[in-house]
């Protein structure tokens, strides 16, 4: 911990900042957002989930179903701590709208039908009007159910394409750019940043998982089109850190090469 500041709780702010924008609409000004000029509460509330939520009285309930054990456990477990840091600042501020607000997480695990399992005993039990589940697979398979209810606004961690769709996908939150426009982002990036008449070269490091998929064909596109050579595609075991030999290693030398 550089300059005696704590990395854990460091960490956990960043997971709140990632995770909670949808919480946040709720708590904008402490009342009903101003989602544009001509759109008021009778407007959203046919469409959006929270507004009858905040007219309601007592507490908003907060649902999640993050991966604290599993594969991705690293990554969950500030999740888990970050959505719950952040119910427990909004709350010193006044909650929403003068209620409190309640967060209710349980283990996933990193498996469907456990995710499922948390999602459908939360909603039953509890009816939180925002619920954050685990991964792009639990979001595609809860979109349906998600959009028969009409009445809780989810998100993820989760940037898949095929989740930034509002007309088949209408209660997810993204909370930034899908994961091709970030591989677009990048590339131009590099691009703009490259130097001399050489073209950079790119290797392509990614989890064999659902969302380590999803960006690959749009980032091949994109590099295509700008000429950039892709000399390099490295497929890693979810959860696995070997990414890190792999690139500071052998395989980095392999590519320094190709690219000569």
């Amino acid at each position: 911990a550089a300059d005696g500041i704590d990395e854990s709780v460091v960490d956990r702010r960043c997971h709140a900042r990632a995770v909670t924008p949808a919480v946040g609409i709720l708590g904008a000004g402490g009342g009903v957002p101003d989602f544009g000029a001509g759109l008021g509460v009778a407007g959203l509330s046919a469409g959006f989930p929270l507004i009858p939520a905040i007219a309601q009285s007592g507490e908003i309930v907060f649902g999640a179903a993050p991966p604290i054990t599993g594969v991705f456990a690293f990554a969950g477990t500030g999740l888990h701590q970050g959505l719950g840091d952040y119910c427990e600042w909004r709350n010193t501020k006044g909650g929403v709208a003068g209620r409190k607000i309640k967060y209710i997480g349980e283990d996933s695990g990193y498996k469907m039908d456990q995710a499922m399992s948390v999602f459908k005993k939360l909603m039953g039990a509890n009816k939180p009007p925002v619920f954050y589940g685990d991964s792009t697979a639990w979001a595609k398979a809860a979109a349906k159910e998600v959009s028969q209810m009409g009445s809780v606004l989810t998100s993820s961690p989760s940037f898949s394409s095929d989740l930034a769709d509002p007309k088949n996908v209408p209660y997810y939150f993204m909370a930034g750019p899908t994961y091709t426009a970030m591989c677009e982002i990048l590339l131009e990036y590099i691009g703009r940043s490259s130097k001399g008449a050489n073209k950079p070269a790119v290797a392509i490091v990614y989890s064999d998982t659902e969302f380590g998929r999803d960006p690959i064909p749009g980032a091949k596109a994109k590099a295509q089109k700008m000429g950039i050579p892709i000399v390099q595609e490295i497929v890693t075991k979810p959860g696995s850190t070997d990414r890190v030999i792999v690139v500071g290693g052998y395989q980095f030398e392999k590519l320094a090469r190709a690219a000569r």
